[in-house]
């Protein structure tokens, strides 16, 4: 089952001339991934620049990780690359978690666990 947290602050992001407004700490949860709506459109763009320093790397620290939907779509995209997430919010744990194991049941990148 899905869950929705509002934020008591709202957002106007523009995209293709129409206007979303969002609240800025809204997130959607299932089956223990949490989902952010707004590092879902930017992670692409965010790709984009990183891709430069990500196609020599060979282990990547990511600070401040969050629900680790970046670093599932990084490590989709540069298998052969270990990427270690990290993050200071105890209540995105069980997101990471989440998206780390799924990761690794594909066999298709690597990803540390390790604390």
């Amino acid at each position: 089952m899905a869950q929705t947290a509002p934020a008591p602050h709202r957002a106007s992001i523009v995209e293709g001339g129409v206007v979303y407004k969002q609240n800025l700490g809204e997130f959607v949860k299932k089956d223990s991934k949490v989902f952010f709506a707004a590092t879902d459109r930017n992670k692409e763009a965010t790709l984009e620049q990183l891709r430069p320093y990500l196609a020599d790397a060979v282990q990547v620290l990511k600070v401040g990780s969050g629900s680790c939907q970046h670093i599932y779509h990084f490590a989709r995209e540069f298998p052969g690359v270990v990427f270690q997430p990290t993050e200071y919010d105890t209540s995105l744990f069980t997101s990471i978690e989440a998206y780390t194991n799924d990761l690794l049941s594909q066999a298709t990148t690597s990803i540390s666990t390790a604390s």
